[in-house]
């Protein structure tokens, strides 16, 4: 059982229903559309390309469901946005021409609209039927046809504007009170935008029964000149020019349709015979006539030329520049044929210089191909000598083969003879040996603890405030030729303060890596208190950054030096209750594996770093805190990897802009020329400047508040939920930011910036909708 819907199309292939078409032309409202079309009002089109979507977009539609048969299999009453019905693109119909009459709105009288043809046009938002009707005011006219003469597509929005030419007939265009129409009127939409509103009549026979309360008689200017001339070339003559009218009718009478010289037109017939130049030939033929017929025309014409003086000076006028014309037309042509003999010199001079280069150009190309095919010759003689080379290459290559299994063989025989030896010694000498190794482990721990460096701790500095923390950046950052502004340094400052791990993301040699190193610098944390750890392809555990306990020589096997002397200088420095200054340790190049295997012991103390431990198998322990900071550099090209998603929501993003080809050859200084600061930045002043804590009891502004929840609320719809741990730390940064930085858009900025656009990551045609 079929029903028809007049709707409009959505932008995620659905049309929503907006009147039924009733069996007997009247239109029904739908009034609870998620009754009759659950779950979203909607009803979904299947198998819809991008052009036949756009060809049913911005404008009304008609369609029909069969009720029996276009039930959508994967409807789920209990899921929101699982539409009841499904149809196909082919059960949407066209209108007929008469089906729908739009009513536009116009800015301007009716009579200045017909007219002015520059003013026939209208700019409106989507695309009506073949019939249209103009309001004025509470006045209504036509209906008119048009045509659409542009469409116009919006950079910033899925905005469209269409230019439509109105058409306008002579004759009679009718006039309506909209009072009239009112009752007549249906109310819909284009889109399932309620903003996009059209109002319309439902059928011509609608209009046709309504009296019209005037008419506007309106005939084109150009006709209007060209029906006078058609007339004045079927009269013979014309006898009193004073009787025009009566004869212009009894011309109509005999050559012409009935009514078509109204005195409407007559009217408008007379002031273009006065004003308009286009009819300067039909007043001459109408004085002509009337001299010629008339017995008392030359007394006539003599008294008519003296009480129109402006005709006799404009003959006297024209015959005297007749000849100044002549004269002066004569001159030009002269000009021209001088003209047209030097061009004619130029013509042939250009050819004989074109031949000339032309026998040039042959030669030349003779040469060339000459030179090429010498050079093609060495070309293949050079390719015969390396043939010939790679032959050789290649025996000596499998003479190498050969010696190289050889080796191996014998290399596994040793391997497998040293194995089975050790494991002997060991079962052998196992308690004595063992506690040897493990009494001088200890006394070897003792000597390191005991000759640690802590001579720094005489550097630290307590009494600066957050101005000269910046000021210090600033200047070190100058020194390196780095243009940076200050929000930019206190973004960089409370993101490394308030965060565990923070990562400088970028193209390659944007100069991440240098930029952490002035970081470090300008803190005065270089040279004592900064690990750099080169990440490598293949990391695949914990193991490869902090080592491990090998129970073969019973030693902590170090997989990156400088990260085991931080542990182990934080462990000292918290036992003995002397930690005073923040400790960088730097993963360079941190996704060249994924961050998340080998820095997945500390993604445990992320939330609460204040409490770590590093134990391995033989028992020894490293407890250090928050006095650790991660700092991190990755690269986005095809030699990374991504980050995950769980890393993103504990990790603080801070992406940085490409370097210009001028700075990067003029300006920038190699940052190992840039000295460390000679005192350091203790970490409780960090932490009181820049940490979160210091404004604990602080909340956000009203307009924040709102801005922050559209964008979360957004995110939600794009299936990218932001995490409670993704919130609170845009709040902690935001509360602190706002108070250093320029102004508190631009803290809410930095915010969103590095901490929910990292997480965005998609792709196809709803995906970009959505970033829209």
């Amino acid at each position: 059982m079929f029903k028809y819907y007049l709707g409009a199309f959505g932008n995620r292939s659905f049309i929503r229903p907006q009147y039924e078409i009733m069996d007997n032309g009247k239109l029904r409202q739908l009034e609870d559309r998620w009754r009759e079309f659950p779950n979203g009002g909607t009803v979904t089109v299947a198998h819809m390309t991008d052009n036949e979507a756009d060809s049913i977009k911005n404008r009304l539609l008609k369609f029909k469901i069969d009720l029996n048969k276009d039930f959508n299999r994967e409807y789920d009453s209990y899921r929101d946005n699982s539409n009841k019905y499904q149809i196909d693109i082919s059960a949407i119909e066209e209108f007929n021409r008469d089906d729908i009459i739009e009513i536009l709105n116009i800015e301007y009288p009716i009579k200045e609209f017909l007219d002015d043809k520059t003013k026939r046009t209208l700019r409106i938002k989507h695309t009506p039927n073949k019939l249209i009707l103009l309001r004025y005011e509470n006045n209504c006219y036509g209906p008119f046809e048009f045509m659409i003469s542009d469409i116009e597509e919006t950079s910033y929005s899925d905005e469209v504007y269409y230019t439509l030419k109105v058409f306008v007939n002579s004759g009679a265009v009718n006039e309506y009170k909209y009072s009239d129409l009112e009752r007549h009127v249906v109310d819909g939409c284009f889109s399932i935008r309620r903003a996009d509103a059209i109002q319309f009549l439902y059928h011509l026979d609608e209009l046709e029964d309504i009296e019209p309360s005037g008419r506007i008689d309106y005939f084109e200017t150009e006709e209007l000149v060209d029906f006078l001339g058609k007339l004045l070339e079927k009269s013979d003559s014309i006898e009193n020019i004073a009787s025009i009218k009566n004869q212009l009718m009894e011309i109509i009478d005999t050559f012409a349709e009935e009514d078509q010289l109204s005195d409407q037109r007559m009217q408008r017939i007379c002031e273009l015979v006065t004003l308009s130049e286009d009819l300067r030939d039909y007043k001459v033929r109408l004085t002509e006539e009337y001299f010629k017929c008339n017995p008392n025309a030359e007394s006539d014409k003599n008294i008519y030329l003296e009480t129109h003086e402006e005709l006799l000076e404009r003959l006297a006028r024209e015959d005297l520049k007749y000849d100044e014309t002549v004269k002066k037309l004569q001159e030009e042509l002269e000009n021209i044929k001088k003209e047209k003999e030097i061009l004619n010199l130029e013509i042939n001079a250009s050819r004989n210089k074109l031949n000339d280069q032309q026998a040039e150009l042959e030669k030349l190309g003779k040469k060339a191909l000459e030179e090429k095919e010498h050079e093609l010759e060495n070309l293949k003689e050079k390719i015969r000598e390396a043939s010939d080379e790679l032959k050789k290459q290649q025996s000596t290559q499998e003479y190498f083969k050969q010696q190289k299994k050889l080796l191996s063989d014998e290399c596994n025989e040793i391997t497998n003879d040293i194995n089975s030896k050790l494991n002997k010694w060991v079962a052998d000498k196992r308690n004595s040996e063992i506690l040897k190794v493990l009494t001088s482990r200890a006394e070897s721990v003792e000597d390191v603890n005991s000759n640690m460096d802590l001579s720094y701790l005489e550097k630290v500095r307590y009494e600066f405030n957050s101005e000269d923390i910046v000021k210090a950046l600033d200047d070190k950052f100058k020194s390196a030729n780095r243009r940076v502004t200050k929000d930019e340094l206190y973004n960089y400052l409370i993101s490394i303060v308030q965060n565990y791990i923070t990562v400088f993301a970028g193209e390659p040699g944007t100069g991440k890596t240098s930029l952490c190193k002035l970081l470090a610098k300008s803190l005065g944390l270089y040279t004592e208190r900064f690990a750099e750890v080169l990440v490598e392809r293949g990391w695949t555990s914990s193991r490869d950054l902090i080592g491990y306990y090998n129970p073969l020589t019973q030693n902590i096997e170090k997989a990156q030096p400088a990260f085991s002397k931080c542990i182990e200088q934080l462990d000292i420095e918290n036992r003995e209750n002397k930690v005073s200054a923040p400790y960088f340790v730097l993963l360079d190049e941190a996704n060249l594996s994924p961050i998340e295997f080998y820095w997945s012991h500390f993604n445990y103390y992320n939330d609460n770093p204040e409490h770590q431990v590093i134990k391995y198998a033989n028992g020894r322990e490293y407890n250090f805190g928050g006095e650790l900071k991660f700092l991190a550099t990755v690269n986005y090209d095809q030699t990374t990897v991504d980050l995950s998603p769980r890393f993103l929501d504990r990790a603080w993003i801070i992406s940085m802009g490409p370097v210009s080809t001028e700075q990067m050859f003029t300006d920038l200084i190699d940052d190992n020329d840039i000295e460390n600061n000679k005192e350091i930045t203790s970490l409780k002043t960090l932490n009181e400047c820049f940490g979160w804590k210091t404004y604990e009891g602080k909340s956000l502004n009203r307009v924040t508040k709102d801005r922050l929840n559209r964008i979360i609320d957004k995110m939600k719809e794009g299936n990218h939920a932001i995490s409670p741990r993704s919130i609170q730390a845009m709040l902690r940064y935001y509360l602190v930011a706002e108070e250093y930085m320029s102004s508190k858009e631009v803290a809410l900025d930095y915010a969103i910036a590095q901490k929910i656009l990292p997480c965005i990551s998609g792709h196809g045609k709803q995906y970009r909708e959505f970033l829209n």
